[in-house]
């Protein structure tokens, strides 16, 4: 990290002297001030000292002159050679030669056409980007131009850089601020590394800008994982937002981009499309970078799963939850949700040949896995099976994933869910389905939809204004657990009468047509003579199962089946409730429940004490 040898060694110099901080004493301000702590320590350190009759002066202001030279110091960085970079800074002012050196070092930045204004005095937001440039932390910052400090003052609070702060944004900074933020700057980067990042996303397809940030220790992967850390959260939501290629941060790639932005190395993609023929396919990002101090690292291997790509092959996939019963070689666990199961041992088989390809055999290895929707179901399987590495797995708006009854013992994977989302609802409860960890939930409808609304910059929050898990209960009338989804049964048969065996070929292949593909093979057609008494001498006897029902679904998602199509389809009525429900919530708001975008509000507000 920049800066960062500069900064130990300032660390180091704070704790020698941690012993005499009572024979130093500032004349205004006593060992209860907020700034007392670090004022003693900076002073010692020659960062920052006070006046020659012994006062401090903590609610004094601070010029950016003076500012200048507080970070150069700070960092370790020595006055500059070259004494004249803005116009408004003489050769001969007393800071020159520090404003230089921090603006070579891109600690400072001027206001454009070479003016520094080195007497105005330095703003709380400005101050604190000076603070966070000169600690490393600022490298991977991609302010919006509508409002540049925000994202420097969501990376200062997640490093705790503004705790115990008076000051606010747009206020001169006061020299306690000062003096306590180049503190905390100079404690957040002991030995340490943090994964700093910030940047807009922007959403092609739903035409939304979303401002994202998160500041990750590196050192809580080699700490308890079944803790929850909200900036692993945010990265990790991150991630999954740019897993899809409709978002991306301005000026860089998908997901591959902020992984370069923090380190990672060997960036590689994978699409199962190009390996497998069948339905069962995603696309991943891996990439690996060293953690942990010297002569004890480790090889933290990231592995984001992207989400349905929109395509009818995967919203199969989606909907073909299986009986238990094994029959893909590829199904490892028959308690899984099939489609999603056999997705995650492809993805498993490329992670092992990733960390083969790229990692030594030797290095202690962590995996920090990532995935929303399809994504977040895979990612939660394959973290249950990854029990032989320290695992970190983080999904948002996963489906539920297998009928195991004890997939909570896995507290290492956390799942973030909106309950307003039906997708999160299915496969149903009432068929014996659920995920693996432990999960929060909030309603955003209830709770976040101003948040939501200032996030996104969407005029209002659509969803389904009713019960989801009604809505849910109602699609899971259809069967009694899952094998029965995939059962024919007395009461679903449907009868079509006909004039000849011949018109019940043509009636066959026009119902071919309107219904999904995927469903006709949980469907059968019979012609079958009529029984005295009925008006016409043949019969079209159709055989529905549970699971043709669910085909259909996961096509009306994809786009081949129109929602026309799909609400006037011929149907058994034990059906009906479900098709019900599925219309009533799909009118009523689908999308905006299930966006990332949605998932980065709920994160950002999510609490420990949520999860279950």
């Amino acid at each position: 990290m920049k800066k960062i040898s500069a900064l130990v060694l300032a660390f180091m110099i704070i704790i020698s002297i941690n012993s005499s901080v009572s024979a130093d004493k500032f004349s205004d301000i006593s060992a209860e001030h907020y700034c007392f702590e670090a004022a003693i320590y900076l002073k010692k350190a020659g960062i920052l000292s006070g006046y020659p009759d012994g006062s401090f002066a903590p609610e004094q202001g601070v010029t950016r002159a003076e500012m200048a030279a507080i970070v150069c110091r700070m960092a370790g960085a020595a006055p500059s050679d070259n004494k004249q970079i803005f116009d408004d800074v003489p050769s001969e002012h007393w800071a020159a030669a520090y404003i230089a050196r921090a603006a070579e070092d891109k600690i400072i930045s001027g206001d454009g056409n070479d003016i520094y204004r080195p007497s105005d005095s330095v703003k709380y937001e400005e101050a604190v980007k000076m603070t966070l440039s000169a600690a490393g932390l600022a490298g991977n910052i991609t302010p919006n131009p509508a409002d540049w400090s925000a994202a420097y003052l969501a990376i200062a609070e997640a490093v705790n850089i503004t705790d115990s702060l008076k000051g606010q944004k747009g206020t001169d900074a006061s020299r306690a601020d000062i003096a306590v933020m180049v503190y905390n700057a100079i404690r957040a980067s002991r030995y340490k590394e943090i994964m700093a990042y910030a940047n807009t996303l922007y959403n092609k397809e739903n035409k939304i800008h979303t401002d994202v940030s998160f500041a990750v220790d590196t050192d809580i992967f080699l700490k308890d994982n079944t803790a929850f850390n909200r900036e692993l959260a945010k990265a990790s939501c991150a991630l999954a937002m740019t897993s899809y290629s409709y978002i991306y941060p301005e000026g860089s790639s998908g997901a591959d981009g902020i992984l370069q932005g923090i380190g990672f190395e060997d960036i590689k993609k994978y699409n199962l499309k190009d390996i497998y023929t069948d339905n069962h396919i995603t696309s991943i990002t891996a990439g690996h970078r060293l953690i942990g101090a010297p002569g004890s690292e480790a090889e933290l291997i990231s592995l984001t799963i992207r989400g349905t790509d929109g395509s009818v092959k995967e919203w199969t996939s989606n909907f073909d939850i299986g009986s238990g019963e094994i029959s893909n070689p590829d199904h490892t666990v028959s308690e899984n949700h099939e489609g999603y199961d056999i997705a995650a041992t492809r993805v498993l088989k490329l992670l092992d040949e990733y960390i083969a390809a790229n990692t030594a055999p030797e290095a202690k290895k962590i995996i920090w896995i990532t995935g929303h929707s399809r994504g977040g179901s895979i990612a939660n399987i394959c973290a249950s099976r990854l029990e032989d590495y320290t695992c970190y797995a983080y999904t948002f708006g996963a489906s539920n994933s297998t009928t195991n009854q004890n997939a909570d013992k896995y507290g290492y994977i956390f799942n973030i869910v909106n309950k307003d989302d039906l997708v999160t609802y299915i496969p149903m409860t009432e068929w014996g389905f659920n995920v693996y960890g432990k999960s929060a939930g909030i309603s955003v409808a209830d709770t976040l939809s101003e948040k939501w609304i200032a996030k996104t910059g969407l005029k209002k929050y659509k969803f389904y204004n009713g019960s989801v898990a009604e809505v849910s209960s109602l699609m899971a009338s259809c069967s009694a657990d899952r094998k029965g989804c995939y059962t024919y049964r007395d009461d679903g048969k449907i009868y079509i009468g006909l004039e000849s065996e011949a018109e019940g070929a043509e009636v066959t292949a026009a119902l071919n047509e309107s219904y999904a593909k995927e469903s006709l093979n949980y469907c059968t057609f019979e012609v079958t003579k009529a029984p005295e008494g009925v008006e016409y001498p043949y019969m079209l006897e159709i055989n529905m199962q549970p699971a043709f029902l669910m085909q259909n679904i996961a096509a009306v998602m994809a786009g081949d089946v129109s929602a026309i199509e799909f609400v006037t389809m011929i149907l058994p009525e034990y059906l009906e409730n479900t098709r019900t429900a599925v219309v009533a919530s799909y009118l009523g708001g689908l999308k905006h429940p299930h966006l990332t975008e949605t998932y980065y509000v709920i994160t950002e507000n999510i609490q420990e004490s949520d999860f279950n």
